[in-house]
């Protein structure tokens, strides 16, 4: 009787668990520029042009390097 009870319970919480995954799963997008320390943030990025578009500058791997996240493509030093 005791092993009908954990049978039950087991496709219970397996009929269950179905109901809770979702069918579609949305990408979003991530874009923008993160150090390893904040207070160190000017000395590995620099903002160049119009755009401002965000560049590391000559030494960030001595300040602890960082990330770079843009549409399309992804950067770390």
């Amino acid at each position: 009787m005791i092993a009908l009870r954990k049978l039950v319970l087991a496709a219970a919480i397996a009929a269950g668990s179905g109901l809770s995954i979702p069918q579609q799963v949305n990408a979003f997008e991530l874009t923008g520029a993160w150090a390893t320390s904040a207070d160190q943030c000017s000395k590995v990025f620099a903002r160049k042009g119009r755009a401002n578009q965000v560049n590391f500058t000559n030494f960030s791997g001595v300040y602890g390097g960082g990330f770079i996240a843009e549409e399309g493509n992804s950067r770390a030093a």
